[in-house]
């Protein structure tokens, strides 16, 4: 399959701690790929190398081959990345819909006719449009965030944790709706997931972070209960 997000030799430091070493990465076109891994692993200084929030030391990052090692982080929102960072992060008293405002300016877009899409895929965005973001339940919040990403009309999808202090419910209605955004809309979707039934049931490849680097790999069907042990386990 045609990778649309595609990572060579990416490496990173903190001062002297190398975060990220030699990571090499294929996100295919319309698909689900997540990457699991122990805290500290480097799942996360990816996902913000990535999106532009972090300059790498070396390497090369290219959406629907295009460089994008290059871009400022608003130049990847506007080139079709679109992130859910870990936590949220959406703007507690700001309302909803300016929420989305927001979400919408950052992609360069101003055409709001793409909030009937995003209140048609949570409808209780549409019921809440006037409440402030920080007066929404934990899962409102995902949801909200990730309309808020929708909202910039990403080619690539990033999100980071978001079953994180989710209910159950709520879990599985993200779940579908990331499958339907690549079922009916061809989006490409990348996660950091750390809950494995929701990698077992969403997701089409996996990767695995160890210290910085990938250490394994394939289709979600190969992920075995010795890769779990060796390498998920606490």
């Amino acid at each position: 399959m045609t990778p649309l997000l595609k990572i060579q030799n990416l490496n990173f430091s903190y001062g002297e701690v190398q975060a990220l070493r030699d990571v090499k990465m294929e996100v295919p076109e319309k698909s689900i790929v997540c990457v699991m891994g122990r805290n500290g692993v480097g799942k996360t200084t990816l996902l913000r190398n990535i999106t532009g929030l972090e300059k790498p030391d070396s390497g090369e990052i290219q959406l629907g081959g295009k460089a994008m090692t290059h871009l400022p982080a608003y130049g990847r929102a506007r080139s079709g990345i679109g992130y859910v960072p870990q936590g949220r992060m959406i703007f507690p008293k700001l309302t909803v819909e300016e929420n989305l405002i927001i979400g919408l300016s950052g992609g360069g877009n101003q055409d709001t006719d793409i909030f009937d899409e995003i209140y048609d895929l949570f409808p209780v965005l549409q019921e809440m449009k006037s409440r402030r973001g920080g007066d929404l339940s934990g899962g409102q919040q995902q949801q909200l965030a990730i309309g808020r990403a929708l909202a910039t009309d990403p080619k690539l999808l990033i999100l980071d944790e978001p079953t994180e202090g989710i209910q159950p419910n709520i879990i599985q209605q993200i779940g579908k709706i990331l499958q339907h955004l690549v079922d009916e809309k061809d989006m490409t979707i990348l996660i950091v997931e750390q809950y494995l039934d929701f990698v077992r049931e969403f997701s089409h490849h996996f990767y695995i972070m160890n210290r910085g680097r990938i250490v394994e790999g394939g289709e979600t069907r190969s992920l075995t209960e010795e890769l779990v042990n060796n390498y998920l386990s606490v």
